[in-house]
């Protein structure tokens, strides 16, 4: 399973947007991958200007693909000059819905159990060495 992360150029018009993501979709169909999902994530203030552009637009693509085929996916990708910046990561493990933090249960600690005995025990030594140091 791998995921591709494009930054399409702002100036792009709706209709081109649309256009380029099927142009993706096509590609991804050539190399047989089969697409799990894909997101639109819209338009974004970029933290510093790509190709004098202070804006982009960005889109998702889940799918499944052999690993040969995503350097010659890779290189068809650089060849779209709409695309400012993209990235393939392999996604390891897949969940239809990621998890909050707060969804994540905690298992409950337990308090050690301490006997009291040698507790004491520990305390009157500690305190009988500092006596010594004292003196």
């Amino acid at each position: 399973m791998y995921e591709l992360l494009c930054l399409f150029s702002s100036n792009l018009s709706p209709e081109s947007i649309a256009s380029l993501v099927k142009k993706i979709e096509e590609i991804l169909f050539d190399f047989q991958a089969s697409l799990v999902y894909k997101n639109d994530f819209g338009e974004k203030k970029l933290a510093y200007p790509i190709r004098h552009e202070k804006r982009g637009y960005y889109f998702a693509f889940g799918f499944k693909l052999k690993s040969d085929f995503i350097k010659k996916l890779e290189e068809k990708l650089k060849n779209i000059s709409e695309i400012l910046r993209y990235q393939i990561v392999k996604v390891r493990k897949w969940s239809e819905k990621p998890e909050k933090p707060e969804e994540i249960q905690k298992k409950p600690v337990q308090p050690e159990k301490v006997d009291l005995e040698k507790l004491d025990e520990k305390i009157e030594k500690i305190l009988a060495d500092e006596n010594k140091l004292i003196k």
